[in-house]
């Protein structure tokens, strides 16, 4: 090869060096793929570790949400609130708009698990606000309805009504006649005490 030439790039992506926080999160990905949480959480707080001595912000925050998501699994929310959180203060920094989103949903599923509700309620209120703002239709319905669901569960039977009215009102003006329908006979039941 002369001084000109340049080596082929190759199509296959690089493996981390083995003693890496990326080869740590690999790790991770893959025992939490096969059920091994013990495993898992291991490898993702090595992982933790190196990104952070490595000053590696976009690493900590993906750990922390690895982690995060091994909380869930075991059941222990408070712990799992605290990773995502950790995880959302980075992404803030960072300002990435698709990783805050999703650890938007995270966190207030999980204050919902913790029968939180006043967090639960706030974050899914954001969460719409979201995706009003950016004319996405499909996104705040889930939302209202997962809105609805949370107020059921914390026995305010008028908010969750108005929120499937309010997601069935979205549908109808997208002609999406019979979702709307139904959405409006759920509200209806609701408000008859059904």
């Amino acid at each position: 090869m002369n001084e000109t030439q340049t080596a082929p790039q190759s199509s296959v992506p690089l493996e981390p060096a083995p003693d890496s926080p990326e080869a740590d999160l690999k790790s991770g990905q893959e025992h939490l793929r096969q059920g091994n949480l013990t495993a898992a959480a291991y490898a993702f707080h090595n992982a933790l570790i190196g990104f952070e001595q490595a000053n590696k912000d976009e690493g900590v925050a993906n750990a922390a949400n690895n982690l995060g998501d091994i909380c869930v699994q075991r059941k222990d929310f408070t712990a799992a609130i605290n990773h995502y959180e950790r995880a959302f203060a980075i992404c803030e920094r960072l300002s990435d708009p698709s990783s805050l989103l999703y650890l938007r949903k995270k966190l207030a599923k999980t204050h919902h698990d913790l029968k939180q509700f006043d967090a639960v309620i706030k974050g899914y209120n954001t969460l719409l606000d979201i995706y009003l703002s950016r004319n996405n239709p499909e996104g705040a319905v889930e939302t209202l309805l997962m809105l609805a669901e949370v107020y059921l569960d914390k026995g305010e039977r008028p908010a969750a009504a108005d929120s499937f009215r309010t997601a069935a009102s979205i549908h109808a003006s997208f002609k999406h006649t019979k979702q709307a329908e139904e959405l409006l006979a759920r509200a209806k039941a609701i408000e008859a005490g059904e």
